[in-house]
């Protein structure tokens, strides 16, 4: 994941206690495993970053619902905090910073938000907007986006987003069920161009992570290992019946579209439960 300022440890992602990916020192001399530096209970860990400048590990990236960090320096903590309440909150994640640690860039965005990149000036604490991603889109516009959980048939616990239609109550609603690729790709509560697009036009959009979704803990993967097609598709097919037996979807109103492994499931589910889809969409299919 990263070499450290000490030339004989790297850091490298092991499995933790708890079954998700850590951060953990290896010793290149000793050419052994050395002590955990962090995992976090649920999620695995994403990545690293650091002050070259004053040779510390700032802290690891874990995705969750969205980017977290957990800083390791109380100097990076505290500007970091600044940072957030200068930007008003939101999903935010370092992409970038100068070979004199004088700048960083940070990627913005929200499951309301739509994506900006902001200029962090150090010296100056001055942060500044250098691009947006779709500014003829008003914040304020965006559909709501809500975190669910379920258990499928065989008792397996499962998370998922689902994006609703602004306006309106969240009831008996046209629906579609958009499966990730993959299957070992993962949803999050970032700004998801397709589903505010369907909302916008009226559609419940309902995202699944099912088994072998990425990101959730070693046995969360390994639940997806040859199960394309079969538990992962029921997966998908338990998340439709969830969302029309909650009231939410039309019954007689659900689709299902997806891209890659995503139009694979579409075509899949089609075959195996034309009675729940209306009809479907795949885009670049596994066939």
């Amino acid at each position: 994941m990263g070499f450290s300022f000490d030339k004989n440890i790297v850091y490298v992602s092991k499995r933790s206690p708890s079954g998700t990916a850590g951060v953990y020192e290896f010793d290149i001399s000793a050419k052994k495993v050395g002590k955990l530096v962090y995992s976090h209970p649920k999620y695995d860990v994403h990545s690293l970053i650091f002050d070259k400048k004053r040779k510390v590990l700032e802290g690891v990236y874990w995705l969750g619902d969205t980017y977290n960090i957990h800083f390791l320096d109380k100097q990076s903590q505290r500007e970091f905090d600044a940072i957030r309440k200068a930007l008003g909150g939101g999903n935010i994640f370092e992409t970038s910073r100068s070979l004199d640690e004088k700048r960083k860039l940070y990627y913005v965005d929200g499951p309301e938000q739509t994506p900006r990149i902001y200029l962090y000036d150090r010296p100056t604490k001055n942060i500044r907007e250098l691009y947006s991603k779709l500014p003829m889109i008003r914040d304020g516009s965006i559909a709501r986006v809500r975190k669910i959980n379920f258990k499928t048939r065989d008792g397996y616990p499962l998370e998922g987003y689902l994006t609703l239609p602004k306006n309106g109550p969240a009831k008996n609603l046209p629906t579609i069920i958009y499966p990730h690729g993959g299957p070992w790709a993962r949803d999050s509560q970032h700004f998801d161009r397709t589903t505010q697009f369907l909302a916008d036009n009226g559609f419940a959009v309902l995202q699944i992570n099912f088994r072998g979704s990425e990101g959730l803990g070693e046995e969360h993967m390994k639940a997806g290992y040859r199960q394309v097609g079969d538990r992962i598709q029921d997966d998908i097919t338990d998340g439709t019946r969830w969302i029309i037996e909650q009231g939410i979807a039309d019954p007689e109103r659900v689709a299902i579209y997806g891209a890659s492994h995503g139009g694979y499931a579409s075509l899949m589910g089609l075959a195996k439960h034309p009675e729940l889809y209306r009809c479907g969409a795949a885009l670049a299919p596994v066939t």
